[in-house]
């Protein structure tokens, strides 16, 4: 296992949590060790198949079958690896080194980084996104009034029929 250091929001949802876990603690009870106890409050959870399920269905991130006996199979379409997946490939975009990112991820050769780097790190994406947020602040012709039925603005035509 390796240590990464923990953002401000990540900080402070935490401390949140704490404070909820307090106050709903009864009498004589103690505050486990963990951020995520086990059954019992014994050691820490290791597997949260159950939470991640149930957080999906709430976030509507999920494939819903109806199978032939009739009875319905709900099945996340996010994994928790995609999670650290996405987090590598969005410090990738933000241009942090692949040596960094490889060592949050605890992995050991940057190789196993790279592999990240195809997913925001897209040349053309980028250029569709700056031709895209050029374009934005273009506001639309206003809507004709009745003493004027023709709307204002340019005239626009077809590329093809300019260049006849």
């Amino acid at each position: 296992w390796h240590e990464v250091p923990l953002s401000a929001a990540a900080q402070s949802l935490l401390a949140g949590l704490l404070a909820q876990a307090q106050g709903e603690l009864k009498k004589g009870e103690k505050l486990s060790d963990y951020i995520f106890p086990g059954r019992g409050g014994k050691g820490h959870r290791e597997e949260i198949k159950t939470q991640w399920r149930e957080l999906c269905i709430a976030a509507e991130l999920v494939d819903v079958t109806t199978l032939a006996n009739g009875k319905t199979k709900v099945t996340p379409n996010v994994r928790i690896h995609d999670l650290r997946h996405t987090n590598a490939s969005v410090l990738v975009s933000k241009g942090v080194p692949l040596t960094i990112i490889g060592r949050m991820l605890g992995h050991s050769q940057v190789s196993t980084t790279a592999r990240y780097a195809h997913l925001y790190d897209d040349p053309l994406r980028e250029a569709a996104e700056l031709a895209s947020a050029a374009l934005a602040p273009v506001k639309p012709a206003p809507e004709p009034t009745p003493e004027d039925p023709e709307p204002a603005g340019a005239n626009v035509i077809p590329i093809k029929q300019r260049r006849k």
